[in-house]
C-alpha cells in the first residue's frame, strides 16, 4: 500500500515530495510536477485540515492508489483534471514566495538564543573553573 504514487513511472511512495526511488524523479522540480504528485496522494493534511475539502480534488485510497500506479507502470498515464493541477501549482507558487520579514525575525531570533545560551554555558563553565581554582590555591602558599 502506497501513500503517494511517482507520476512518471508509477512506484510507490511513502510521501508525495520525496524523489521517487524507481525512476529518480524529483516532484519538487516545478510547481506543475508537485501539484500531480499532491494529487495522487492520500496523505494532504494542511495545519491539521484537509485542503482537499476545499480544493475539490479527488481522493483516494491507498487502494485506488495503487491501481493508478499500476496503470501507469503499464503505459496508461492518469488522466489529471487540469483545472485542478493548475490550481494546486499556483497555490504551491504562492506559498514558495519570499521569506517574509516574520520568518526572518523567527529565525534570527533562534540564532540569538543560541549565541546567548552558549555565551552563558561559556561563562558559567569558566566562573566554577575559576572559583574552583581560587578556593584550592588558599591552601597551596
Amino acid at each position: 500500500m502506497a501513500n503517494a504514487i511517482c507520476v512518471q513511472c508509477g512506484a510507490a511512495k511513502k510521501d508525495w515530495s520525496s524523489k521517487c526511488a524507481g525512476c529518480d524523479f524529483d516532484p519538487c522540480a516545478d510547481f506543475e510536477a508537485q501539484a500531480k504528485s499532491y494529487i495522487l496522494s492520500t496523505l494532504r493534511v494542511d495545519d491539521g485540515m484537509d485542503p482537499a475539502e476545499s480544493w475539490g480534488l479527488p481522493e483516494f485510497s491507498e487502494k485506488e492508489l495503487d491501481v493508478i500506479g499500476w496503470r501507469i507502470r503499464n503505459g496508461m498515464p492518469y488522466k489529471f483534471n487540469e483545472e485542478n493541477v493548475c490550481y494546486v501549482a499556483e497555490i504551491f507558487e504562492e506559498s514558495s514566495g519570499p521569506m517574509s520579514w516574520r520568518d526572518i525575525l523567527v529565525i534570527c531570533s533562534f540564532i540569538l538564543g543560541g549565541v546567548v545560551a552558549f555565551i552563558g554555558l561559556v561563562f558559567f563553565t569558566i566562573r566554577a573553573s575559576l572559583e574552583s581554582f581560587f578556593r584550592l590555591s588558599r591552601f597551596f602558599p
